[in-house]
């Protein structure tokens, strides 16, 4: 009997192991995601007419998006789904013609708290 809970805690405990590399590299995916080649064509900023045709919410989570934050954190930030953060994020990438996180960063610097 103590060697299935003996297991079943070792089990947990990998468990938790695995999950704590995967976060870790996922953050490091992400900051090097943030690096941004500066080399590439864009305006260093937005015109204030596009910032100003993204709704308030829109704004909001092109901020987050901006500092690093995922979908999910994004939306337990907000309030809302993770699926309406993916949502808000095409609109904001059509809206200002920016295809990733790093490049809406390098956008909306000036933007950002």
């Amino acid at each position: 009997m103590q060697t299935d809970w003996t297991i079943f805690i070792a089990f947990i405990l990998f468990f938790v192991l695995i999950l704590f590399v995967y976060r870790r590299w996922r953050q490091t995916t992400r900051s090097r995601e943030r690096q941004f080649d500066t080399s590439i064509n864009t305006p260093t900023v937005i015109g204030s007419v596009k910032w100003s045709a993204l709704t308030r919410r829109q704004q909001q989570v092109a901020r987050l998006a901006a500092r690093g934050l995922s979908n999910a954190e994004i939306a337990h930030e907000l309030g809302i789904k993770p699926t309406t953060v993916d949502a808000h994020l095409k609109n904001i990438y059509a809206a200002l013609d920016v295809h990733s996180r790093a490049e809406l960063a390098y956008r909306i610097k000036d933007y950002i708290d």
